[in-house]
């Protein structure tokens, strides 16, 4: 999320020329609550009450979780082989440091 967030928060200087038009109040508003969002649910939090205004979107991030962290678990999962390696010669036996 480290460099996706970036990207909502300041899309023009990330994305765009350097001559384009800097976005209004309200559009930097609007991705400053996706980006907002976006980390909420990639950290697993809930928004708390020192968050008063975002505390309805809760239902929407607890919604999610489990879909997240699914997707999560399948970018990180290894497929393991069927095939079994094998090492010729006798085994080494680790002695540590000297």
């Amino acid at each position: 999320m480290r460099y996706i967030i970036p990207i909502f928060l300041s899309p023009w200087q990330v994305l765009c020329e350097v001559d384009d038009p800097v976005p209004s109040m309200r559009q930097l508003r609007n991705m400053t609550l996706v980006g907002t969002v976006l980390q909420k649910l990639a950290n697993m939090q809930l928004f708390t009450h020192q968050e008063m205004p975002y505390l309805e979107l809760n239902p929407l991030l607890e919604g999610q979780f489990e879909a997240y962290k699914a997707f999560i678990e399948a970018a990180i999962t290894v497929p393991v082989s069927n095939t079994t390696m094998t090492i010729n010669g006798p085994p080494h036996e680790y002695k540590g440091h000297s």
